[in-house]
């Protein structure tokens, strides 16, 4: 497993080294997404501090002043840990929840991010896989492919997908596509679990990984 945390921190070094152009068209259009957050007036705060994270990234990494730069990319990280550690179903004051999945994973996406910036890539690659053990469909809509070396991302992807429509009671896709809801669905937790634990493993290795 010591294999695959390596290659995991190779993946991350070469990423931020070389994409910053990227990154900052990938900041541009989470901002641009950001309008989807507004559907409910309890997500405005939320909204808020997201927005503000993004900018503050992004002015860290447009700003030539190296004590403007640091103090840009610290308040950001604050406000993306705000969001990574927001609870996932949120009880409102009249009794009903709302989700933070997308909230939750934007932090962790954000934590990513900063930890790439330092040159820490280890702690970098930990946000994808902290991100990919509790929302595996929206790890790897988030996170670029590399960081999946040994995972089938469309197989995964098919798999949240086919239980997300069984959530809304919608027609199956792919090899589930004639089965009953509830064969399906047995079958799509099993396989979905056997991903989870993968990541978990990788995640305590990057954990317990020693550069020495």
């Amino acid at each position: 497993m010591s294999a695959i945390v390596s290659i995991l921190i190779k993946v991350a070094n070469s990423y931020f080294n070389s994409r910053k152009v990227a990154i900052l068209h990938q900041i541009e259009k989470q901002n641009d997404d950001l309008i989807a957050f507004q559907k409910f007036k309890y997500n405005q705060s939320k909204f808020v501090i997201l927005h503000r994270a993004n900018q503050e990234i992004y002015d860290g990494l447009v700003c030539t002043n190296p004590l403007h730069q640091k103090e840009n990319f610290l308040a950001a990280y604050r406000d993306y840990t705000s969001l990574s550690t927001l609870p996932k179903n949120e009880v409102l004051p009249d009794g009903t929840y709302v989700d933070n999945e997308d909230f939750i994973c934007k932090g962790l996406w954000g934590r990513f991010l900063y930890f790439g910036i330092l040159k820490e890539f280890r702690t970098s690659a930990i946000q994808v896989y902290e991100c990919a053990l509790r929302f595996p469909n929206q790890a790897i809509k988030l996170f670029d492919s590399s960081f999946f070396p040994q995972i089938d991302c469309s197989q995964l992807s098919e798999l949240c997908e086919n239980l997300e429509r069984i959530n809304h009671n919608k027609p199956l896709i792919g090899l589930y596509e004639n089965m009953p809801y509830n064969m399906a669905k047995a079958l799509i937790e099993m396989q979905i679990k056997k991903y989870k634990d993968e990541f978990m493993e990788i995640l305590t290795s990057l954990k317990m990984f020693n550069y020495e």
